[in-house]
């Protein structure tokens, strides 16, 4: 698997209109109904779940997002005894754990974390509309493809140059 991006690499404040792959949004459940809430990241393309084709309209065909939340690394040991400092430093460097992606801090929203990919939640959309605090970069992103591939199928896939589209392809649409 291809080394992490630098930190400074990993966020934009407002790539797409549409909610995206990556997405990274605040005051997520933990699992449905849980009053214990979350920053958490959309690991689901959005684009193929449309109404129609592509770039004629911005409607969604059902309205679940799967989202996993995100742990600061500071208090993640409380969650898990297992999260000793060898490993959170392991992590922060390599980002080698299965299930899990390391994310940098975001300033003003959130410190330094890790999502566990292993443990999404459905989310209804309504519910996460105002919620973005921001995108990942095409770099970020496809970290993320890869690390979703290797926890989900068992692999890790060479990715071409260009996936994911990070391009609004809805730039047409009304």
């Amino acid at each position: 698997m291809p080394s992490r991006p630098a930190d400074g690499d990993y966020y934009f404040e407002n790539r797409t209109q549409h909610v995206a792959l990556g997405d990274v949004f605040r005051d997520i459940p933990l699992f449905p109904g849980s009053d214990i809430a979350t920053f958490g990241i959309l690991l689901n393309y959005t684009s193929g779940m449309l109404v129609g084709a592509e770039g004629t309209n911005r409607d969604y065909a059902h309205s679940y997002r799967v989202i996993a939340p995100i742990f600061e690394l500071e208090h993640i040991h409380e969650h898990d005894e297992r999260w000793t400092g060898g490993k959170i430093e392991q992590l922060r460097t390599a980002d080698n754990f299965g299930g899990w992606m390391y994310l940098p801090e975001l300033v003003g929203e959130y410190r330094e974390g890790a999502a566990a990919l292993f443990r999404p939640t459905l989310v209804l959309h309504d519910e996460i509309q105002s919620k973005r605090v921001t995108q990942l970069t095409l770099e970020a992103s496809q970290r993320l493809c890869i690390k979703l591939a290797k926890v989900y199928v068992g692999v890790t896939p060479e990715l071409p140059p260009d996936h994911p589209n990070m391009e609004d392809h809805w730039m047409g649409a009304p």
